[in-house]
């Protein structure tokens, strides 16, 4: 995603993947229709830190996600991201992971290849 998308763009697009109505997304976060109407448009970005962690639950994505911010480790850690965030740094990270692995001994990248496998199957 670029970081021009405000906010209200970013819950509308992640409320649109899950395939929740505003309606739906009210009730799972008790935020009222309207404020999320109001939180869509570029009307109300004033979002409480209270109804931007219960967005982003619902939403399965992180609060750094909602405001454009780069992803943290925990967040990662925690599976609280969403790929586009992912893809902004993936050539960099790449790119250090091939020289990592140039100094791991062979039985680090045969486990580094176990692990790979892993999340290849995961995601299937």
């Amino acid at each position: 995603m670029t970081q021009s998308l405000t906010i209200g763009s970013r819950i509308n697009i992640r409320r649109s993947e899950n395939n929740m109505s505003i309606a739906e997304l009210s009730v799972v976060t008790g935020i009222s229709k309207s404020s999320l109407y109001n939180y869509e448009k570029p009307i109300d970005s004033n979002i409480s830190p209270k109804n931007l962690l219960s967005l982003a639950k619902a939403l399965h994505c992180s609060p750094n996600y909602l405001l454009g911010w780069p992803i943290s480790a925990e967040d990662f850690k925690a599976g609280l991201y969403v790929d586009e965030d992912i893809c902004n740094e993936s050539p960099k990270i790449k790119s250090e992971l091939l020289e990592m692995v140039n100094d791991l001994y062979d039985f680090e990248v045969s486990c580094l290849h176990s692990y790979a496998e892993y999340f290849l199957v995961k995601r299937r």
